[in-house]
């Protein structure tokens, strides 16, 4: 195993998240869920969820794509996209994930990190309340989420588990915080190992190196220094294992969380199983 940079490890799990990366125009942080392992002998399905990041770059319709790359959107199939962000993301940059793909929009607002938000990390440091951001910052900030949001997140969940809805892409800005917290939940749900969670939202990191880069300017405008708060840029694993940590702690674990927080049934529940996952890869 080794560690080419801070948060990012290359592992048989990482490196299964690079053979499941989907490549797109204007996009570098799209994946399939499927095939991961699960604990049982089963995988998650391929081609049922997709995760990735808002795609903003392409105008408002895929005239500005040729016919290559307009190709590999349609072939996902995908019926729904889960928008995430924020009412004030969304507005400042619509999405053209509709526009490519041909699937519906459906959106799933967790202000929580988002702009205009009271937990919106940036404008956190451009007021001064925050200088110093750790990888376990981060892991409180997830699972301070997981309380706040769970109707929303278990919104989400009910949504994938209507066929009609499936194939599905969840994304949020960068594909990386809220849609890193669902998907885990999601995936700790199926039974899929600890490692290949943890990968999977590592992958992240992985498929968007210099996302401080973006911010550098505005971070330094505001007296702080960009590599104390880096983690908040970042995949750190400890960030993730305090969240599973979290879930699985809990009487019931990832069970409980989704009935008796974030307001699933159990026959919801049955047709996730049932509608995710599959015998052979």
């Amino acid at each position: 195993m080794s560690v080419p940079r801070a948060g990012v490890v290359v592992s048989p799990c990482t490196a299964d998240a690079m053979v499941r990366k989907v490549h797109l125009a204007g996009t570098t942080n799209v994946r399939d869920l499927g095939p991961l392992p699960i604990h049982d002998g089963r995988w998650v399905r391929r081609g049922k969820v997709f995760r990735g990041e808002a795609l903003t770059g392409l105008g408002p319709g895929p005239r500005h794509l040729d016919g290559d790359e307009a190709q590999p959107f349609k072939g996902l199939g995908l019926r729904t996209i889960l928008d995430l962000r924020s009412d004030n993301e969304y507005a400042a940059r619509p999405s053209a994930w509709s526009a490519v793909s041909g699937a519906t929009v459906r959106r799933f607002p967790v202000a929580e990190g988002g702009e205009g938000s009271d937990t919106y990390l940036m404008g956190l440091i451009a007021a001064g309340r925050i200088t110093q951001f750790s990888a376990e910052d981060l892991g409180q900030f997830y699972i301070g989420a997981l309380r706040r949001q769970s109707a929303t997140f278990g919104s989400v969940l009910r949504t994938l588990s209507r066929e009609q809805a499936l194939p599905s892409l969840i994304h949020c800005a960068n594909g990386k915080d809220r849609t890193g917290i669902v998907v885990a939940v999601l995936l700790s749900f199926l039974g899929v190992p600890r490692d290949h969670i943890v990968a999977d939202y590592l992958f992240s990191g992985t498929s968007q190196p210099d996302l401080i880069d973006r911010f550098v300017d505005q971070i330094r405008s505001a007296g702080a220094e960009p590599d104390a708060v880096r983690p908040m840029f970042e995949t750190p694993a400890v960030a993730m294992h305090m969240l599973l940590d979290h879930l699985e702690s809990q009487p019931g674990g990832t069970v409980r969380y989704l009935v008796g927080h974030a307001g699933l049934q159990p026959q919801e529940l049955d047709r996730l199983q049932s509608l995710l996952t599959t015998d052979s890869p």
